[in-house]
């Protein structure tokens, strides 16, 4: 069962994704905030990092710009959520090494679908067979 690691600052966010994801046969993980990810990304391993943008403190993109910097967490994929829809931001978040970016409000079955993309995207890169592989959304709200 892969695990995914749901990061945002909106209690109903992070409980609609957990709900979700849970519904859809993963194991969740959440952090309520980018300091929190930081501390705790290595004690839940997650295959997969969903990543808000707007959170206080520490932004999704200072979050994801940190954990690709650290080699025993740079290879987590992460897919970002955001109500920002301007192309600047999902340049910036590609960039940066994202392996997705999805708006808000997303179509019904569009968000498990592209979780489920960027997990089998990850494990077909890693070369990993049989075993969960890391990967990580970022989610704004």
């Amino acid at each position: 069962m892969s695990k995914i690691m749901i990061v945002d600052d909106e209690f109903d966010i992070r409980l609609v994704l957990t709900m979700t994801l849970e519904d859809s046969g993963y194991d969740v993980g959440q952090a309520v905030d980018g300091s929190e990810a930081l501390a705790n990304v290595r004690s839940i391993n997650p295959d997969l990092i969903l990543l808000d943008i707007n959170m206080p403190e520490m932004d999704g993109f200072q979050v994801l710009e940190q954990l690709k910097a650290y080699r025993d967490t740079a290879d987590i994929p992460f897919m970002m959520i955001s109500a920002r829809s301007r192309p600047r931001d999902r340049e910036d978040a590609l960039f940066m090494g994202a392996v997705d970016y999805i708006t808000k409000p997303w179509s019904e079955g569009e968000f498990e679908l592209r979780v489920s993309h960027a997990l089998s995207q990850s494990q077909r890169g890693s070369g990993i067979t049989g075993q969960t592989d890391t990967t990580a959304i970022a989610v704004n709200v």
